[in-house]
C-alpha cells in the first residue's frame, strides 16, 4: 500500500511537471510570435508613414515660390488673399492635403484653404 502511494505521488509530481514545463513552453513561443507580429507591424507602419512624408515633403516648397503666395504674404488683402485660396483649394484638391495656409513671417496667418471649400483670412 505504501508503496503504491509513493508511484502515485511520483507519478503525479512528473505529471505536474511536464504539465508547467508544456506551459511554460507554450507561454515562450506564443510570446515569440506575438513580437515578430509586432516587429513586422512596426515596419508596415514604418513604411507607409516615411512614403507619406516622402510623397509630401516637397509640398511646402511648392506654393511658397507660387506668385499668389508671394503677392499674399507681401500685401494681405482680401483680393490677393482670395486669390491665394483659389490656388490653395487646387492645390489641396491635387494633392489630396486636408488643409493649407500661408503664414507670414510674423506668425500670423494670411489666408487658408479646408478640403471643404470654406476660405478665411486671419489676421
Amino acid at each position: 500500500m505504501t508503496r503504491r502511494l509513493v508511484v502515485f505521488l511520483l507519478f503525479h509530481a512528473a505529471l505536474a511537471g511536464v504539465c508547467v514545463l508544456t506551459w511554460g513552453i507554450a507561454w515562450q513561443r506564443g510570446l515569440d510570435a506575438l513580437c515578430q507580429n509586432a516587429a513586422a507591424r512596426v515596419d508596415r507602419t514604418t513604411a507607409e508613414l516615411k512614403s507619406t512624408l516622402d510623397r509630401y515633403e516637397y509640398l511646402p516648397y511648392l506654393p511658397s515660390r507660387h506668385p499668389f503666395v508671394q503677392e499674399v504674404l507681401a500685401d494681405p488683402n482680401p483680393q490677393f488673399a482670395a486669390r491665394a485660396d483659389r490656388y490653395l483649394a487646387d492645390l489641396n484638391t491635387r494633392t489630396r492635403v486636408p488643409r493649407r495656409r500661408i503664414i507670414q513671417a510674423n506668425g500670423g496667418g494670411a489666408a487658408w484653404r479646408r478640403a471643404t471649400g470654406m476660405a478665411r483670412i486671419v489676421s
